[in-house]
């Protein structure tokens, strides 16, 4: 099954990838009619849009993944 992207719900609501960024990500400063913002929120919801966190870890620099070494390995519970 294809992931379902900001293009796909920019494409189903008629607007930017750009506007479906500023929307998603609640970007402040931008106007946007609240008749596009529940057109765009509502194909979101159609589609089943979920934010790929690993893009954003990349667009942000930051993974918040905690990671842990040791020099010891411990083979009992």
């Amino acid at each position: 099954m294809k992931r379902v992207g900001i293009k796909d719900v920019a494409a189903a609501a008629g607007v930017s990838a750009t506007t479906v960024s500023h929307i998603l990500n609640e970007v402040e400063g931008k106007r946007i009619n609240p008749e596009t913002r529940q057109t765009v929120l509502a194909a979101a919801e159609r589609l089943g849009y979920l934010p790929n966190n690993l893009a954003r870890g990349l667009r942000l620099s930051r993974s918040y993944t905690v990671g842990f070494l040791s020099d010891e390995i411990a083979t009992t519970p």
